[in-house]
Parts: structure tokens; sequence; C-alpha cells
């Protein structure tokens, strides 16, 4: 049975108008905001490909700070690394390669400097030399050449040239040499350091004795008489020693005068004591000494304060001391 429909009421076709406005008006939204192609002119051409080349879809799942032309083609394009690269070299037979590193250093002992070198990766030469010159851009005389083999490279070896004296500048040449037999007949050594760059490739250094020798050790100070008093001591064993300085002061805590300089007076040949007598001490007078040694180029050691053993009649080694 066929039922027949009233007209719409006035407020369902409100509804359904309003209805359609908003569909089609958000359909026209979407379709010009995500899928019609940009208007752009021709100066905006180059920065604006990269964006209208992309999928559409990926346009709504974007990101803000994706919206960059730069960005996107970098997320698209993403820097693989370098590829791996693999050395390699020809060695030569008629020249030999030059040492990896060389130096010379100063320990500062005095009458020594040591030079040292690593040998390179690849080696293909026979010998180490080093040669020493007194002036820049000679090659000098040899004072050490040491073989080598293929079994050592990157090792690092060194030489302590002792034969230096202190203050002179020395330059190193550091070289290595290899026979060239491309001529059977006539085969001849070849260095790594032509004479042409000799001045460029010297080492130099300077021999300095920066370090003190030993103390004096045994030292006693002892009363030998009303107007004098006996230092004695047992010299170090440095072989650069020159001599003592002992200085007295009336006061603790101060150096005071220098009263003798010297190796030291009546040294014993069987304990090799040393003693040096004090013939300036006023009698009933404490005086505080302080034995130091030198070595030859003036380096001087530690310096320890003594006292004499002349106290008061009233002194108490156990009473507290004030502060």
């Amino acid at each position: 049975m066929l039922v027949q429909k009233g007209p719409l009421s006035k407020r369902t076709l409100v509804l359904l108008i309003a209805l359609g406005v908003i569909v089609l008006g958000g359909g026209g939204f979407i379709y010009f905001s995500y899928f019609a192609s940009p208007k752009t002119d021709d100066s905006l051409v180059a920065s604006t490909s990269l964006v209208e080349q992309r999928p559409k879809i990926i346009k709504l799942l974007d990101l803000e700070f994706l919206e960059a032309t730069q960005l996107y083609s970098l997320k698209k394009n993403p820097f693989a690394g370098f590829a791996d690269q693999t050395p390699g070299i020809v060695v030569s037979a008629s020249q030999p390669l030059p040492l990896a590193v060389a130096e010379v250093t100063n320990p500062k002992v005095g009458n020594l400097l040591i030079v040292s070198w690593q040998l390179p990766e690849i080696i293909n030469f026979e010998k180490v030399k080093i040669y020493r010159s007194e002036q820049p851009d000679l090659k000098g005389e040899l004072i050490i050449e040491v073989s080598v083999t293929s079994d050592q490279s990157l090792s690092r070896m060194s030489y302590r040239d002792a034969a230096v004296s202190n203050g002179q500048i020395y330059y190193y040449l550091a070289v290595t040499s290899l026979i060239d037999m491309t001529d059977i007949d006539n085969p001849q050594e070849v260095e790594s350091v032509p004479a042409d760059q000799i001045d460029e490739m010297q080492i130099s250094a300077r021999s300095t004795d920066e370090i003190p020798p030993d103390a004096p050790i045994n030292i006693t100070v002892t009363s030998g008489s009303p107007d004098q008093i006996r230092i004695a001591w047992l010299n170090p064993k440095d072989e650069d020693f020159y001599q003592v300085k002992i200085y007295r002061s009336p006061e603790r805590d101060s150096l005071g005068e220098v009263i003798y300089e010297g190796p030291g007076e009546n040294i014993d040949p069987v304990t090799k004591e040393a003693e040096y007598f004090d013939n300036k001490a006023e009698p009933n007078q404490i005086y505080y000494y302080t034995v130091t040694s030198q070595d030859i180029t003036g380096n001087e050691s530690s310096r320890d304060l003594l006292s004499t053993p002349v106290r008061d009649q009233d002194y108490n080694p156990f009473a507290p001391l004030d502060f």
C-alpha cells in the first residue's frame, strides 16, 4: 500500500540547505588547498618545483617543518656517506720513502739531545741515517746509521746524542737510503732528502742543563770551640757536581749570607766526608745554616735550614710551640 508523504517542513528544508552548503564549501576548500596546482610566477618556479613533484597524499601528512623545499629534498635523498677508500702506492726501487716523523728533544739534563723518528707504514729502504751539523743548510757529519727491515713498519726509534755541548744549537737531518740497482754495473746509494732540501728538512735543538744536582747528605753542625762551628756533609755523586754553598743566618727561615763556596775542606778519603769550620761565629749566638750543592752550569739543589746545637739553658724541646 502506498503512503503519500507530506511536504517537508520549513525547519527540515533549512537544515538540508545548510548541510549542502557546508559539504560544498568544505569540498572546495580541500580541493583548492591540496589538489589544485598552485599558480606561481616565473621567479618562483625553481624554488617550488620540488613541492609540485611530491605525491599529493604526502602533502596531507607533512608536518610544518617539512614545508621547506630544502628539507624535503634532504628527506627524499638522504646522505649515505662516502664510499670506502683503499690506499694504494707504487713502491719505487730507486727512490726511498721518507720517515713518517722525525724530531729532536732536549731532556734538560745537560750535554744530551735525543733524536727520535718513526718509520713509515711501507718500507722500501735499507737504512736510516742521522747527520748532525752546527750550521743550518749543511748535512754535517754522519753520527748514526741503522739498518731496518720491512717488518719494522711504524716502529719508533731514537738515538741519544751525548757528544754535544750545552748552549750550542745543533741541526739534525734524518734520511732513509737504499741502493739503486737500476744500473747493475754501477749501483748507487740514494737518500730520501736531496741536497736542495736539506735546510727545510733539518730539525734543531739546543742542549741545556736545568736539573739541579742532589743535595749534600749527612749534614751535621757541631760546636768545636767557643768561637767556631764545624759543618760536615757528604757531597752528591752527580757527574756534574761542582761545589757546595753554605749560608748562615742569625734568624730562622732566612738564608742569610754565603760564608763558603767550594767542594769542602779536609775530605776524608774513606768516608768521603767533607767539612768546613765557621771561625766567625759569635759566642752564645744561635746560627742557622743552609748547605746546598751546585753543578757546573750553576743549578742549585734544594735548601734545608739547619740550626746549631747551641741552646739556652732553659730550652725545653717538648714545650708546646707558640703560634
